[in-house]
């Protein structure tokens, strides 16, 4: 494995204790870099450096099915595209191959530190502690399907003495969603000084900036720029009552252009559903964004904390209901001082409740939470020219505008106005002269009637002051004076035309009226001659129309329908009626509608409006299709429809058209003109050598060929034959079955001598009842199945004057070759000597010695090693350990 480049070491000096503490960090922000670590020499894998999502990720999301994917979206350190981390690739690996990333060497006690990743399916990361060659676990962490789409820390105080290394190991064990990560690896000398997470400046318009769903709510966050959909759909339809949602973002107020994100709260969202937004880690006490709620059944934004390396989400802010067709500022000031996470919690109210946000920073400085005053604005103009009035000017709270809910310092009214006023125009106003009220200074001209009389008037409403002008116009005039109406006598006015007549005939009446008014009696005047009664109107009447009156014409009840004129196709029936009731009498007007005067009328209407059965013909054969195959033979098809004409009004289908549908097809023979790929596949397993065991369980060799079928036209090799050679050799478990082992032994033989020095022997059995077949004990090279051991034996000195060898007196009745336990023979050269027993005849002597060392001598060759592995005992040499 290649051993990647070391960065340069961290040393971080802790002020308060005056202590250079040793720490070495690795963000995997550098393509290649490792930082020191190392790849292992005996894995199978490499770690690699990936950043943003994933290539299983990624292809999983563009498939649509995000939750068949491996491994993380962005990296931890930065939470975007252009951070690091560390992972593997599953591809071209099997089963129970690993991949191990090794620290330096250690001498001292160290904090390890560090952020995980486990997305997939059989996932694992363990960390083991590496000392002397033995690799001792000391964090584990498996997954059989994690949906868990987060960084999660781990903090390890590690103690140990010696030289020691840290291994990180993964690998692939029963799926190839096994991509398991690594992020911002630590090692610190006692005290890990944690770097600040970088501050949020956010506006959505890129990317999510490493904001992540998650995936235990129940909807999702979306990144949209334009008006919302429920927006865009009550400006098309009119309905200003469906709008929710914003129409433009906050950073541009475009509606082309900016970008923002919502929860979509139409369907398939229900009422109560959640969706949690997760931002980068991050740092700084002020929170700052922007934030749109408009609608009718607006639900709830909730803002959280979550510390670094905790699951604790803490309230910070919240806020429901409709706040109007606007982007509105919020500020969150806190006192977290570690790094941390922004989570974003929108409550679905209802249909009509998106919920918006936008520009999302946090600062390393506290918020102000209040306004800024503007500029005054100029002064108003005053409220007099002269005498003391009033003028005002303003300023408003927008510089800058106050975060939601609050205002500027001094706004009590909170109307985000504040207004002052001073006097002006003190100085004394000119008053000009006027003209008092007219007064008689005389006697009306006449006694009834109206006339004039003088009147005169004085320049003192008000006198002229402080420079004003005199009163302008006479002084002196007349007037008119009415001393009450004069009495007038009435005159009666022309007569009136006469009036209609009240019939048209068989004789009535008209009449005329004149009125008293020319003049009317006034004043107490007279009133016309004639007028008794004193109404002021006068009647008279005449006759007229004596003629008879007119009769008109009336149409009788219609006759029935005739028969129509068509059996189907539509046809016409008619019907009759009479001007007979009443006939037409007296220049009476004729019926209604009698245009020709014939005193008859006709009515029409369709019927049989039934379509006549069209039978069914066959249109036009299309041309050949494509043939169905790209390589060696298939069909290719044509067809025809049943549409010239259709069958229509029950008519018959085309002939031939069995079942109906319309259509009829006929194919024929094609070839593509080149063979098709034939893919690899392998033969069956075949043993290439022998069990390297007798029993236990042991090892074979095994090999198979690419050649059912073999790879042609352009066919993909075997699956795993990556060198091409269209062979694979893989090993196979054998001779499994128990090993036989040796029974007890069995008793000791009689000594061979009776007096001086002997030997005895002893055997025992190899016992296979239920042990591998043809299996052997331990040390049975030969397979005998029996194995004996011996040892020397004395019955003390032989009595004086008897000579028998070296090897002592044979036992009574014994022959001499013959083992005083069984008899059987030992060697056929001293089976001459049976029977023979000690006496002084010197050349049997020597025959019962010569036998003796001939069966010694074959006992020894013929003799197998003992199952303990000691050696087998010669004549002069003895157990040892026994």
């Amino acid at each position: 494995m290649e051993t990647m480049k070391s960065t340069p070491v961290v040393c971080f000096i802790l002020l308060a204790v005056s202590t250079v503490v040793y720490a070495q960090s690795c963000d995997f922000d550098t393509p290649g870099d490792f930082c020191g670590w190392t790849q292992a020499s005996d894995d199978q894998i490499d770690w690699l450096i990936d950043k943003g999502p994933t290539p299983a990720r990624q292809f999983a999301q563009n498939f649509g099915r995000p939750e068949l994917g491996s491994g993380p979206f962005a990296d931890h350190t930065l939470g975007d595209e252009n951070g690091g981390y560390a992972t593997i690739r599953h591809t071209g690996h099997v089963d129970g191959d690993r991949a191990r990333l090794v620290s330096q060497e250690f001498n001292i006690d160290v904090v390890l530190r560090f952020w995980y990743h486990l997305f997939g399916q059989n996932i694992f990361l363990n960390v083991y502690l590496e000392k002397g060659g033995i690799m001792s676990p000391i964090f584990q962490t498996y997954a059989s399907a994690s949906t868990d789409d987060t960084w999660k820390p781990v903090v390890l105080p590690i103690v140990a003495t010696g030289p020691y290394k840290i291994v990180f190991e993964t690998g692939r064990d029963g799926s190839f969603r096994c991509q398991a990560a690594i992020d911002d690896v630590m090692m610190c000398d006692g005290v890990c000084v944690i770097p600040s997470a970088p501050p949020l400046d956010c506006d959505f318009e890129r990317d999510m900036c490493g904001f992540q769903q998650d995936t235990a709510d129940d909807i999702d966050w979306t990144r949209h720029n334009r008006g919302t959909p429920n927006r865009v759909y009550a400006i098309q339809h009119n309905a200003p009552g469906a709008k929710t949602g914003p129409f433009h973002d906050h950073t541009q107020g475009l509606y082309h252009d900016g970008y923002y994100m919502y929860v979509e709260s139409s369907n398939p969202a229900q009422t109560g559903d959640v969706a949690r937004l997760f931002s980068p880690e991050t740092n700084g006490p002020c929170l700052e964004f922007y934030f749109h709620m408009f609608g009718q059944q607006m639900g709830i934004l909730q803002v959280y904390t979550k510390l670094s390396g905790s699951t604790d989400m803490q309230l910070q802010w919240e806020l429901s209901g409709d706040r109007g067709d606007t982007w509105n500022r919020a500020v969150i000031n806190h006192n977290i001082t570690d790094n941390y996470q922004v989570i974003f919690h929108g409550d679905i109210g209802g249909f009509l409740s998106d919920i918006a946000i936008d520009d999302v920073r946090t600062r390393n400085e506290t918020c102000e939470a209040f306004g800024g005053w503007g500029g005054w604005g100029n002064w108003t103009d005053c409220t007099a020219t002269c005498g003391g009035g009033i003028q005002t000017r303003t300023r408003y709270c927008d510089n800058p505008p106050p975060p939601y809910g609050f205002t500027c310092v001094g706004d009590d009214d909170g109307d985000m106005a504040d207004s002052e006023q001073q006097d002006c125009n003190k100085q004394a106003c000119p008053v000009d002269g006027g003209w008092g009220p007219w007064q008689p200074a005389g006697d009306c001209s006449v006694t009834c009637g109206r006339g004039t009389q003088p009147v005169d008037r004085q320049c003192d409403s008000p006198a002229p002051q402080h420079g004003g002008s005199q009163c302008t116009g006479p002084s002196t005039d007349s007037q008119s004076c009415d001393k009450g109406p004069c009495p007038v006598d009435g005159g009666w006015s022309p007569w009136s035309g006469f009036s209609a007549c009240n019939v048209t005939c068989d004789g009535g009446i008209r009449l005329r009226t004149r009125l008293c008014d020319n003049p009317p009696p006034q004043h107490g005047g007279a009133n016309c001659v004639g007028d008794d009664d004193g109404d002021g109107a006068d009647t008279d009447f005449e006759t007229c129309n004596t003629n008879p009156c007119p009769v008109d014409g009336g149409w009788s009840q219609w006759l029935p329908w005739e028969t129509c004129s068509q059996s189907c196709g539509g046809g016409t029936q008619r019907r009759v009626r009479t001007c007979t009731e009443p006939v037409q009498q007296f220049n009476g007007n004729g019926c209604h509608g009698d245009t020709d005067g014939d005193g008859t009328d006709e009515d029409f209407q369709p019927c049989q409006a039934q379509t006549c059965p069209v039978d069914g013909g066959w249109g036009a054969w299309t041309s050949y299709g494509p043939c169905s195959a790209t390589c060696g033979s298939g069909v290719e098809t044509r067809s025809r429809r049943c549409d010239s004409p259709a069958p229509s009004s029950g008519g018959k289908n085309c002939l031939g058209d069995m079942d109906g549908d319309g259509l009829e097809e006929e194919t024929r023979a094609c070839h593509a003109g080149t063979p098709c790929p034939v893919d690899g596949q392998w033969g069956p397993w075949v043993a290439i050598s022998q069990c390297n065991v007798t029993c236990g369980g042991g090892m074979l060799v095994r090999e198979r060929e690419c050649n059912d079928p073999s790879p042609q036209h352009g066919g993909n090799p075997c699956a795993g034959d990556s060198d091409g050679d269209r062979l694979e050799t893989g090993y196979d478990v054998c001779k499994t079955g128990r090993c036989p082992d040796w029974g007890p032994w069995g008793s000791w033989s009689l000594c061979t001598a009776t007096c001086g020095p002997g030997d005895r022997e002893r055997a025992r059995r190899c016992e296979t009842a239920g042990a591998e077949p043809g299996a052997n004990c331990p040390g049975d090279v030969n397979g005998i199945g029996v194995d004996t051991e011996e040892e020397p034996c004395n019955n003390g000195p032989c009595p004086e004057g008897e000579d028998c060898g070296t090897n002592g007196c044979p036992a009574p009745g014994v022959a001499a070759g013959q083992s005083q336990e069984d008899g059987e023979e030992k060697s056929d050269n001293t089976a001459v000597l049976a029977g023979a027993a000690c006496g002084g005849i010197g050349v049997l002597l020597i025959a019962v010695g010569l036998g003796f060392l001939l069966y010694k001598k074959k006992k020894e060759e013929t003799k197998i090693r003992p199952s303990d592995g000691r050696p087998p005992r010669t004549a002069s040499t003895a157990w040892s350990n026994r």
